[in-house]
């Protein structure tokens, strides 16, 4: 069957503009599955309220709703393990030792790049200012900026109390680490663990890329990426021979007019295209009205007080200018005290 992968469209030179979906990408194009790409710039447009997230037979894979970008990196894991379920471990030519020393990498881009990609995109003022761009047109203003400063501020949450010259130390030397990794593995292949690429190479080049190619990587992060002839060779690498071309949307979906019963059960029968020998009542049509119409105007009322809300608790910046009498007037004031 083909595996559906919903994900942020794709974006300067990147096949997407979100790290997680760049690495359950990458880990469905080395199992060699026909993936198609279904692309959005809202995750509340993803069928788990979140990116990325995965279809797959009857399956649907990904965070829970309402875990914001800040989850990105656990709906990516949970995809990888249904992935891996599915019998599709790219892991599966590893020796114990190299477990182990997967396990180990694994680690570190979970403990220090995880937190300065979040950082540099969602916190970074610039990188953030760069980043709400990736919203504009989507949603209506205001609330393409609602958005934007909720996922922020869900971001800021999870990264409380962690200073950014830690985040960003502690993502200098991984990039290093790695670096001396991939260089002390060269001799034996492309990747990681030698010809053949693993999840480890999907989350390194999710996060190594993104660096390289994003506006948003702060110059820290970027010129360490650059400056690496090794860390480009093995970007180089993984791109041109799997991002070469990007993921077809996937095509529409059919059913067959003598389709099995018991997915058309699921379906009222006008969806299905048939007539109900049980007409239904004008007061039961008029009772649904009604209570459609009470639902629409309670979901009006509680958009309207979360933009007052908003409007309320985040006041735009005062700014005062003095003019020249004015600061006459306080000379003066000083005199005469």
């Amino acid at each position: 069957m083909n595996y559906v992968l919903h994900k942020w469209s794709a974006g300067w030179g990147l096949p997407s503009l979100s790290v997680g979906c760049i690495q359950v990408e990458a880990v469905l194009r080395f199992a060699g599955l026909n993936v198609y790409a279904q692309h959005s710039r809202l995750p509340g447009s993803s069928p788990t309220g979140q990116f990325p997230a995965l279809e797959h037979d009857n399956d649907l894979v990904g965070a829970p709703v309402g875990t914001g970008d800040e989850g990105e990196f656990d709906a990516m894991r949970a995809v990888m393990e249904y992935i891996k379920g599915q019998g599709e471990d790219v892991d599966g030519h590893l020796t114990n030792a190299q477990r182990g020393e997967l396990a180990g990498m694994v680690a570190l881009v979970q403990v220090a790049l995880e937190p300065a990609t979040l950082y540099t995109t969602w916190i970074e003022p610039e990188g953030f200012k760069k980043y709400q761009k990736a919203y504009s047109g989507v949603l209506p203003w205001p609330l393409d900026h609602v958005v934007a400063w909720e996922t922020r501020r869900a971001v800021v949450k999870k990264l409380e109390g962690i200073s950014p010259q830690k985040i960003f130390e502690e993502a200098v030397a991984a990039i290093e680490s790695i670096a001396d990794f991939i260089e002390g593995q060269q001799s034996k292949g492309s990747y990681c663990f030698g010809d053949q690429p693993s999840s480890l190479d999907a989350l390194m080049y999710g996060h190594l890329q993104y660096y390289r190619m994003a506006p948003v990587a702060a110059p820290i992060l970027q010129r360490k990426v650059t400056a690496n002839a090794s860390l480009l060779r093995y970007l180089d690498s993984i791109s041109s021979r799997f991002f070469q071309e990007e993921a077809s949307p996937p095509p529409p979906r059919i059913i067959p007019e003598e389709a099995d019963e018991e997915i058309l059960s699921r379906w009222s029968m006008a969806a299905q295209g048939r007539r109900s020998d049980v007409p239904q009542s004008s007061d039961e049509g008029g009772r649904e009205n009604v209570h459609l119409k009470k639902t629409a105007k309670w979901w009006l009322a509680f958009a309207g007080i979360m933009m007052a809300a908003y409007a309320f608790y985040h006041p735009p910046p005062i700014r005062v200018q003095y003019t020249d009498a004015m600061l006459d007037d306080d000379e003066d004031d000083d005199v005469d005290s």
